[in-house]
């Protein structure tokens, strides 16, 4: 920071898209008068370029609160940071430089607890704000001023020793990601297991992707090593997001089953089956179309039912007879589902 004598009038710039509200404003000079002690004289000058944030001169520093001065910030912060506990800041440095981890193949693996989270989101928000952590006293767990810090913010913290779930993370990420790193890249609406907003916001900005095709969030499922890395990493650098369409989810939701279901013993899933049971249907109903006719499940193919020709097409494919099914294949019906398919498609 530059030095400014006591008979210098500082003159400050705001450069930003917009101009700042009476609050914003307020805020500002608060802020100018604390730094270099005295008033200053604020004015204001429209930058189309800086739609999200802005930036400040005052005498020959530069505040950079734009998004991408930020980033740019957050990023350099990360590499910079002193551990807090062995495990914490080494993966976080790894996710800015490649999200793929450095690590040990059992240690990529490793389900990480809610106190090493939580040490993740506090550190991450010590970089994008410049508000810092203050440790506690070493008798204490090494979790401790992490959960303080973030519970100080606002952020609800479970247990530190249990292991983490996705839900638990997401949540306290989207409580020190400003919404302004979270520019949608993606037009998810909807998720198969989730309504969390939060949730939401992250798959749009190409932080997550879900656990299979649909976009499952899986909500309660633990966190990896490998996990944690990927999003922090795509959080801090936007090239590494990923663009996301899910597959269409409208046959799990007529079959009243989730992809990841068991319908057989040897672990066959819904995830498996009604895609390949609606690619058979497809191609009986695209022979229909071609003959004029209308489809019928008891229209032959081969002197065989559609119906019967479906069920034992897919679990021959599969390697299956209809009494290895589990409960959930034994209460899934075809035509039922095939009826509630159509009237979701419209």
């Amino acid at each position: 920071m530059s030095t400014q004598s006591s008979d210098e009038k500082l003159i400050a710039v705001l450069q930003s898209a917009k101009a700042p509200t009476d609050k914003q404003r307020s805020r500002l000079l608060a802020f100018l008068k604390r730094t270099y002690g005295q008033e200053p004289e604020l004015t204001w000058q429209q930058d189309d370029s800086l739609e999200k944030g802005f930036r400040l001169k005052a005498g020959s520093d530069v505040y950079d609160w734009s998004l991408e001065g930020r980033m740019r910030q957050f990023q350099e912060r990360m590499q910079q940071l002193e551990p807090g506990q062995e495990n914490i800041v080494p993966l976080m440095r790894q996710a800015i430089e490649n999200w793929t981890p450095a690590a040990q193949a059992e240690e990529v693996g490793q389900v990480l607890t809610v106190g090493e989270v939580a040490a993740i989101a506090a550190r991450m928000n010590e970089a994008i704000t410049g508000d810092s952590i203050y440790l506690v006293d070493s008798i204490l767990p090494w979790y401790t001023s992490y959960v303080d810090y973030l519970e100080k913010l606002g952020v609800e913290v479970p247990d530190p020793v249990k292991q983490a779930t996705r839900q638990e993370f997401i949540a306290m990420l989207a409580a020190v990601v400003p919404e302004d790193m979270l520019t949608p890249i993606n037009q998810i609406t909807a998720l198969p297991d989730t309504a969390d907003a939060a949730v939401l916001s992250f798959y749009n900005a190409g932080i997550l992707t879900g656990v299979d095709d649909w976009g499952t969030f899986a909500p309660g499922k633990t966190l990896t090593r490998a996990e944690t890395a990927a999003m922090v990493a795509r959080v801090a650098r936007p090239e590494l997001r990923e663009s996301f369409t899910p597959a269409d989810y409208a046959m799990f939701t007529a079959a009243y089953l989730k992809p990841a279901d068991v319908l057989f013993t040897n672990g066959v899933t819904a995830g498996q089956y009604l895609p390949y049971v609606q690619t058979l249907i497809d191609g009986l109903e695209a022979d229909c179309a071609a003959q004029g006719m209308e489809f019928n499940w008891f229209n032959t193919v081969d002197g065989v039912t559609f119906l019967d020709y479906v069920e034992d097409t897919a679990l021959a494919h599969f390697g299956v007879t209809a009494k290895d099914g589990t409960q959930l294949y034994k209460d899934f019906d075809m035509q039922v589902y095939y009826s509630r398919y159509l009237d979701q498609k419209g």
